[in-house]
């Protein structure tokens, strides 16, 4: 069973960012090699946490499930927020994918030679904390973090409170991971939990350098209205479908 407090003590968001901000400097400095052996420890602990995670998720499922019957949850949203089996093994599976790819860190991107002898150099380094605002999907907490971990970020994370159980066991499980590695601080990764810590999050300038929210238009344009944090925001998609032969239609 998962030991996840029912009752969530109030959470201080600056003081987490700034925690994170420091964890941010050690990551950056860590070598390819520690960063890479780290996601592949966290990969097994996943798996090896399976019937942890799922009784976890089996908890936000039988609320969600209240939710359903009374029509105050999509079916698809449901879907979304269940775990399976199979889901734990795509998860280590993916953490393991990321482990493997390249370096990102320290890369030469370019160069420009400004006078004799003085030549400018751009690099990839990391951008330091990361937080992300998404929906039910627990299977996002893992993909995100992965992706923060392989290139020295630290990220703060705010799922949906349907997924609440879910969430706090898979990070459980990940900062239980890193505690074998003395050098990869366990506070690079936070979970945020409710509405009023992504309000206080929106502040956090200097202490956050890149938000992504995932979600709805309207939210991701609150976001973008709300916060002087950079924002990576998805815009609509605007796709057609044409029929062979068919002609573009131009204006008169």
């Amino acid at each position: 069973m998962s030991n996840t407090p029912t009752t969530r003590p109030l959470v201080d968001v600056a003081s987490i960012a700034r925690s994170a901000r420091e964890a941010s400097r050690k990551l950056a400095l860590l070598s390819d090699q520690t960063r890479k052996a780290s996601l592949l420890a966290i990969a097994d602990a996943l798996e090896g946490n399976d019937g942890r995670i799922l009784a976890a998720n089996r908890k936000d499922c039988a609320a969600a499930e209240k939710l359903l019957s009374a029509g105050e949850m999509t079916p698809a949203l449901f879907s979304r927020l269940r775990i399976k089996e199979s889901g734990i093994a795509e998860m280590a599976a993916r953490a393991r994918e990321v482990a493997n790819l390249p370096d990102p860190l320290g890369k030469l991107l370019a160069a420009t030679e400004l006078d004799q002898g003085l030549i400018l150099q751009k690099e990839s380094c990391a951008l330091g904390v990361i937080a992300v605002v998404f929906e039910s999907r627990p299977d996002v907490l893992p993909q995100v973090a992965s992706l923060a971990l392989r290139s020295g970020n630290a990220v703060l994370l705010k799922g949906g409170a349907e997924a609440a159980n879910s969430n706090e066991c898979l990070v459980a499980v990940w900062r239980e991971a890193l505690s074998r590695f003395p050098d990869v601080p366990q506070e690079s990764i936070h979970l945020l939990q409710s509405r009023s810590d992504v309000m206080e999050l929106l502040r956090l300038q200097g202490e956050v350098d890149l938000l992504i929210p995932r979600g709805s238009k309207e939210f991701v344009a609150f976001v973008e209205q709300n916060s002087r944090i950079p924002v990576l925001g998805h815009g609509e998609g605007i796709c057609h479908v044409c029929a062979q032969g068919c002609r573009p239609r131009i204006p008169a």
